[in-house]
């Protein structure tokens, strides 16, 4: 039997040889950051931007990178690999989400907020309300002036979005309800130009997303609603349009993770600085 003083000296000796390795060991490892990239369309940069800050407040190793491109280009940016996921205005057509090589579903849509169809004028507008009679009028051509409207005598200058885009087939299907956009109308190709065109002349008129409806143009109400986050909440604003997040089918924890944050209740605290909730909630 061993005496207990070579049973100390034994256990001393492997404390000794552990501390030992355990000095050796190499420090831990910090967290690595995960990086995150996110396709953004022009309206929606503001957006993207904070819940981008909120997410890496939220998150130290979470790097969530902003790319700003046009609608067509966040949705090839994802498919083609050079983006995580897109933020855009509108979801897709189911055959839209469907791979091109084998027919599965390849793409997934997270509705994210709901914004508003901001009306804007110059802001030495007098008009501060129209009807969405007075408006499907005023864009059909049958109004040309802005005292046949409230306002002072100018001619109303039209501004419109192209055909094709979102803004556009949501306003004349909400508005002009199977008539047409006067021919007299200027076409701008993004809200960013549609703003800066009524901003430098009294006598325009358009539409734009309401994060848009700023400095340098004034937002006119709509059947006596303004466009705020708090009236679309509400559903009372008659001209809106879904935010949406889209992603690949079975993306990385990173993404699934970006998408819980956004969805979840700090990141709707964020959209709520600027849209309604999605639709549904």
């Amino acid at each position: 039997m061993a005496s207990p003083v070579r049973s100390r000296v034994r256990v001393l000796l492997l404390l000794g040889c552990l501390s030992g390795l355990l000095a050796c060991s190499p420090p831990p490892r910090p967290p690595q950051a995960v990086h995150v990239r996110l396709a953004v369309t022009p309206p929606l940069e503001r957006l993207a931007h904070q819940l981008a800050l909120t997410a890496h407040e939220h998150d130290a190793n979470l790097e969530v990178e902003v790319v700003e491109l046009s609608a067509e280009e966040v949705v090839e940016a994802l498919t083609t690999g050079r983006a995580d996921l897109a933020l855009r205005h509108g979801g897709l057509d189911h055959a839209d989400t469907l791979s091109a090589v084998d027919g599965r579903p390849s793409l997934r849509v997270w509705p994210l907020a709901t914004d508003a169809l901001a009306l804007i004028v110059h802001p030495s507008n007098g008009v501060r309300d129209l009807t969405m009679e007075q408006l499907r009028r005023v864009y059909s051509g049958l109004e040309h002036r802005w005292d046949q409207v409230g306002g002072t005598g100018a001619r109303i200058r039209l501004v419109a979005r192209e055909p094709e885009s979102l803004a556009r087939l949501a306003f004349d299907g909400a508005i002009l309800a199977g008539t047409h956009v006067a021919g007299s109308a200027i076409i701008m190709p993004g809200d960013e130009a549609v703003a800066q065109f009524v901003a430098g002349h009294p006598e325009a008129v358009g539409y734009v997303s309401m994060a848009l409806a700023g400095s340098g143009v004034k937002a006119i109400s709509l059947d006596g609603v303004p466009p705020t986050p708090e009236m679309v909440a509400a559903g009372r604003y008659p001209l809106t349009l879904p935010v949406t997040l889209l992603t690949q089918t079975g993306a990385p924890q990173k993404v699934r993770s970006f998408v819980s944050f956004c969805l979840g209740p700090q990141g709707q605290e964020v959209v709520a600085q600027f849209y309604g909730p999605p639709s549904g909630r």
